[in-house]
């Protein structure tokens, strides 16, 4: 026991010990005009907290509230720079979104939603990943974006059930509930993506808008792309093409029928979710803030008449994931106050200046690959478009800003290890698949996702004036 507890002890410290050093050897980078002494140490601040976050070194919470303690302590911004995401909607609508998700899954609409659209599968294994790949998606978009784990979870539930951890199915059906959850998550208006990189984009382009119709129509071709991976990993592990599950069919049927009839909370939920989706998807008309929605229909979910909401509701809140989110979109906030922008452009722009669009955005996959390393996905979404696009525009390469924006939310799924974005490492941590597993499966995913864009996204957003 003492020699398990001292090898934990050693890769404790040696996880430490990595942090600082990595971190304080940007201090070794010398300083200019560009690379001022204020933005150096802005780099050794973000990249101790993100590399501790990554190795799960402090508490998600700790490490989010020290992001912007030491951006203050160490005078790299004002307090009033350093917390303002705090000002900002972005926190008010991610919250309101977990709202949401937690009431429709406390009253079990998420659940029949699913189930219904597995009902509709046979025992075969190919329908059934694709019939979890669209209840996946389905509960993706209902809770906008918030209902990742919900489905991740689901997922786990039918891989014990059918005794599927360890084998190919299992890794593939797991795989699926993140293709649904988060990678289609772009095409929807995800408060958690979208309202941390819209607000830093338009600090460059004030007057840039997005709506949802603009995200579906750009993103929707994920769909097809989910649909042609899941059939790669299914011919990776050699599975038959009418490959059938014992147990499947009746498995859903059971479960299915324990949800019993629709409950009256239950229709409540459905009408609270039409709302908030006929409210966004008519945000061009109305010309309202999206934002309201999100933070005004789950708070209604509590008032008498309604009783939607309950006291779990709110216990069940991941209210560290709101600070995470705050410190991420600081990340964002305190590079482009002290010249982060300028730093990428000084750095990017020589490398690109000779590229066409295309050559640019590539560059851009290129760097997300890269910055994933370092950076979750919430920090990227953060701190890169606004630096980009001022980049292209130094450059004077004639690239439309939202296709910056949308390359780099492509980029948040460019991972190849399950610390670089939280939702993958839920997906693994149930321990349905090795990590050999994850990083095949998710090295395939990069490069076929990679090839996509160029060879049927980027033509696709070209034909349509988004490039």
């Amino acid at each position: 026991m003492e020699s398990v507890v001292k090898t934990m002890d050693k890769k404790l410290a040696f996880k430490w010990i990595f942090t600082i050093l990595l971190s304080l050897s940007i201090f070794l980078i010398p300083t200019d005009d560009i690379f001022t002494p204020t933005l150096r140490l802005y780099m050794v601040v973000t990249v101790f907290v993100i590399v501790v976050l990554a190795f799960e070194l402090l508490p998600i919470l700790i490490a989010s509230l020290l992001l912007p303690a030491l951006y203050v302590v160490l005078q790299i911004v004002p307090f009033s720079v350093a917390y303002s995401p705090w000002t900002q909607s972005t926190v008010s609508m991610v919250l309101g979104g977990f709202l949401i998700a937690n009431i429709c899954d406390e009253c079990g609409v998420l659940q029949r939603m699913a189930f219904w659209i597995v009902r509709k599968c046979n025992a075969s294994f190919t329908i059934i990943v694709l019939g979890l790949f669209f209840a996946n998606l389905l509960i993706c978009i209902v809770t906008f974006g918030n209902g990742i784990v919900i489905g991740i979870v689901f997922c786990y539930a039918i891989c014990k059930a059918l005794n599927l951890e360890k084998t190919p199915e299992g890794v593939i059906i797991m795989s699926t509930s993140v293709l649904g959850g988060a990678l289609c998550n772009h095409m929807i208006y995800n408060p958690l993506a979208m309202g941390i990189a819209l607000p830093v984009a338009q600090m460059v382009i004030p007057d840039l808008a997005i709506t949802p119709f603009d995200l579906l129509i750009a993103f929707w071709p994920l769909i097809p792309f989910c649909v042609i991976t899941i059939m790669v990993y299914k011919k990776m592990y050699k599975l038959p093409k009418k490959h059938v599950l014992n147990g499947g069919k009746e498995y859903f049927q059971t479960e299915a029928e324990k949800l019993g009839k629709i409950t009256v909370k239950e229709k409540k939920a459905i009408v609270l979710l039409a709302f908030v989706m006929i409210y966004m998807f008519s945000q061009p008309f109305h010309g309202l803030g999206i934002e309201y929605a999100f933070m005004l229909a789950p708070l209604i979910a509590f008032f008498p008449g309604v009783n939607l909401g309950t006291t779990k509701t709110l216990q069940s809140l991941p209210f560290e994931m709101l600070f995470f989110v705050a410190a991420c979109a600081g990340i964002g906030t305190v590079g482009m106050s002290i010249g982060l922008d300028g730093l990428v452009s000084a750095v990017f722009v020589p490398i690109v200046a000779e590229f066409s669009n295309i050559g640019f955005l590539f560059g851009v996959i290129i760097l997300c690959v890269a910055a994933n390393f370092l950076m979750t996905p919430i920090a990227m979404y953060a701190a890169l478009p606004a630096a980009l696009i001022t980049a292209a525009t130094v450059a004077g390469i004639a690239v439309e800003p939202t296709s910056i924006l949308y390359t780099v939310f492509l980029g948040g799924d460019f991972l190849f290890l399950p610390y670089q974005y939280a939702n993958y490492l839920i997906m693994f941590s149930f321990g349905v698949m090795t990590m050999k597993d994850f990083v095949v499966t998710q090295t395939v995913k990069v490069f076929l996702l990679i090839l996509f864009i160029l060879v049927c996204i980027y033509p696709y957003w070209s034909l349509i004036g988004i490039l």
